[in-house]
C-alpha cells in the first residue's frame, strides 16, 4: 500500500486513509478527513469557533487552575476544604490578563472523580519567576461536579479541559459557559 492510498477507515464521524506501518516517514505525506452528513460539519465548526476565539476581558467567564494528583497532593487541601493559595501558570498572554478578583474554578484532572472541585477568585496578578505563580482564594466543594456530567451539557462539551487536558494553566472558559457553570455549583 502507498502513501494517501484512499482506502478508508472510519473513525465516528471521520475518515480517514490506513497508513503502513513504515520504518523511514515518506518525502510527502497527506492525511485526508472527511466530514460525513450535516451534523458532523456543524460540530466540527461550532469546535472550531470555540478553539479559534481568543482569550479577551470581554470574552472571559472564568479562568481555570488544573491540578494533577499525581504531581500535587489533594489530601491536605481536602482535609482543609481549601486549594492550595499559590498555582503555577505559563509564562503567556494568558497569565498576564489575570488580575485580582477574576473567578477561578479549580479542576482536577487524573482521579476517579475528575472535574470540578471548587470555585474562588484570583486575589492577585500573576508573579513572575522561574516559576510564574497566580494567588488564588479556592473553596472546595462538598462533591465535585464530575467531568462526565459537565461534558453532557451541550453548553460545556468543548471546554479547554476536555479539548486540551495536557495544556498548561491557565485554561479559561467564556462567560456563556461560566453561566452554565454557575447553576451548577453547590
Amino acid at each position: 500500500m502507498m502513501w494517501g492510498s484512499s482506502e478508508p477507515m472510519s473513525i465516528e464521524s471521520l475518515t480517514l486513509p490506513l497508513m503502513p506501518v513504515m520504518s523511514a516517514p515518506p518525502k510527502r505525506a497527506s492525511l485526508r478527513f472527511a466530514f460525513h452528513g450535516a451534523d458532523a460539519h456543524s460540530a466540527f465548526a461550532r469546535i472550531a469557533t470555540v478553539t479559534d476565539r481568543p482569550i479577551t476581558l470581554d470574552t472571559l467567564g472564568a479562568w481555570v487552575i488544573k491540578c494533577n494528583p499525581h504531581t500535587t497532593d489533594l489530601a491536605p487541601m481536602v482535609t482543609a476544604g481549601r486549594a492550595n493559595e499559590w498555582w503555577c501558570v505559563a509564562e503567556n498572554y494568558r497569565s498576564r490578563l489575570m488580575a485580582p478578583e477574576q473567578p477561578v474554578l479549580f479542576w482536577v484532572s487524573s482521579h476517579r472523580l475528575r472535574g470540578l472541585w471548587g470555585a474562588g477568585r484570583l486575589t492577585g496578578v500573576a508573579v513572575p519567576g522561574p516559576r510564574w505563580k497566580v494567588p488564588t482564594d479556592i473553596t472546595l466543594f462538598d462533591e465535585p461536579i464530575l467531568a462526565a456530567r459537565l461534558s453532557a451539557i451541550a453548553e460545556l462539551h468543548a471546554l479547554e479541559v476536555f479539548r486540551s487536558p495536557q495544556q498548561s494553566n491557565p485554561s479559561w472558559i467564556d462567560r456563556d459557559a461560566w453561566s452554565t457553570v454557575r447553576a451548577l455549583m453547590p
